[in-house]
């Protein structure tokens, strides 16, 4: 007979949520620095303003689903 699966404890419970957050906190972190980072780059190039220009066009071609949904 197959034995039946250990619950976890409170405890093992709550570790697992606080290394979750802490690895959380850690993408946020690295999204943030990349975001920064790469703002500076634009800047550092002068092609700020040609690469909003690439983005409406790129987003205005590809934006296709503007349909409201339905209120139920």
């Amino acid at each position: 007979m197959k034995k039946p699966k250990e619950k976890l404890t409170n405890k093992e419970i709550t570790k697992v949520l606080i290394n979750l957050s802490a690895r959380l906190d850690e993408v946020a972190h690295m999204v943030l620095t990349a975001d920064r980072m790469f703002n500076e780059y634009v800047k550092f190039t002068g092609e700020g303003d040609k690469f909003t220009k690439y983005l409406e066009d790129k987003f205005a071609k590809n934006d296709n689903n503007t349909k409201k949904t339905e209120d139920k």
